[in-house]
């Protein structure tokens, strides 16, 4: 009877508790930046944790006193803006019913800053061909002596000697998996960082021809690699297909590959660029479109614009296949426009050999040279780190990190 008697109020206390509870609004725990402090145009994650007690359809209310703000989950990524000061981010949870949290964090942006990477901080070679980063935002450099990896803030070097087929590194690609693709004059290598494992391919294996130039993957996972004799296209099977000037394209001579959001495949050549639809090859050169067909780069930014760099030219095929050009008139450096990019915001950069780096940002060309900080002027590749906003030029005097 005792027992009964103690077990009575127990069980009411946990009912009145459970009650309380179930009618209580959210409560957000913690909401943090990392990093706290970048700098301008860098990049910081905000995340939100936070105690929800009823509501099934919980919605996360994200704003910002500057920047710019890209998801809408408990997670999200900050632009930071390109002017200094503290910034705020405030996040409202809502659970469904009415019911809210609110927080605010701060973010401190400072000024940019340059830094220069050389043989004298470990990499293989100043001359750097190409550049990439991982998810993780560690930095790859592919060189005229093998591969420079800068992995637990230290860099680690592979060449002919250790595990490259040739010491020409002329393009590198990382996959959504952080696997390594790197790109050789005498075959592709896969690097598979979680396994440590490296695989060699080549024509013997079904590609083109031994010299990458280019390398992409679909929105289906399955590879295409451009190089000196045509475009390789490797299925899920593992099985090659090529594509050559019988199949349809301009040239033979593939500079460049970039994939849409619609999966066709934009491929740069030496005589022009052709978007395969996966049935046929569509051209555009001097004929319809272009002011010069000799393409060393393209990128396919967010909205499926494709950004192509020539001599001292780029020209934008829009969405809706209208041409916009740019020229030492708007700007662009009187160099050769070798690669580019395209960074978080979906504004594309480009690098010239000689006249250094440049930006379209609304219409407008914004040059970076070796006068703001760049190690050098002759730039070979450029790349936009993901994880933290930072650009990476690949420079014939070393890496410049911007």
């Amino acid at each position: 009877m005792m027992k009964i008697k103690i077990l009575i109020p127990l069980i009411f206390s946990l009912i009145v508790l459970f009650f309380a509870c179930s009618n209580s609004p959210p409560v957000i725990r913690s909401l943090t930046a990392d990093p706290s402090t970048v700098e301008l145009g860098e990049i910081s994650k905000i995340s939100v944790s936070a105690i929800i007690y009823r509501g099934d359809h919980v919605t996360f209310r994200w704003s910002a006193t500057g920047g710019t703000i890209i998801g809408d989950s408990y997670e999200i990524t900050w632009v930071a803006p390109e002017k200094e000061g503290t910034y705020t981010i405030t996040c409202i949870v809502d659970d469904g019913t009415g019911a809210q949290d609110i927080s605010s964090v701060d973010v401190d942006v400072i000024a940019k800053t340059w830094q220069t990477v050389t043989t004298l901080d470990g990499i293989a070679s100043n001359k750097i061909l190409s550049v990439e980063s991982t998810s993780k935002g560690e930095y790859i450099a592919g060189t005229d002596f093998g591969v420079s990896l800068y992995i637990d803030e230290t860099w680690r070097n592979e060449n002919k000697d250790t595990t490259l087929p040739d010491n020409n590194v002329i393009a590198l690609f990382v996959d959504e998996d952080d696997v390594i693709w790197i790109g050789t004059q005498e075959g592709l290598v896969e690097y598979n960082k979680g396994e440590e494992k490296w695989t060699t391919i080549t024509t013997n294996d079904g590609m083109p021809s031994n010299r990458v130039q280019a390398i992409v993957l679909d929105n289906d996972k399955n590879l295409w690699v451009g190089t000196d004799q045509g475009l390789g296209y490797r299925d899920s099977s593992k099985d090659w297909h090529i594509y050559t000037v019988d199949d349809g394209l301009p040239s033979n001579n593939i500079t460049s590959v970039d994939v849409d959001s619609d999966n066709n495949i934009w491929v740069g050549t030496d005589k022009g660029i052709a978007k395969y639809d996966r049935e046929v090859f569509t051209i555009y050169d001097e004929s319809n479109g272009l002011f010069d067909d000799n393409i060393y780069t393209l990128s396919v930014d967010s909205s499926n614009n494709v950004w192509a760099g020539s001599d001292a030219l780029v020209t934008m095929i829009g969405s809706n296949e209208e041409f916009s050009y740019y020229t030492p008139d708007e700007g662009v450096p009187d160099f050769p426009v070798v690669a580019s990019d395209i960074d978080i915001l979906g504004r594309p950069w480009f690098a010239t050999y000689g006249g250094g780096a440049f930006r379209i940002k609304d219409e407008v060309v914004e040059v970076k040279n070796s006068t703001d900080g760049l190690v050098s002027d002759f730039v070979n590749d450029v790349k936009f780190d993901k994880k933290s906003g930072n650009l990476l030029f690949g420079t014939d005097e070393g890496l410049s990190i911007y």
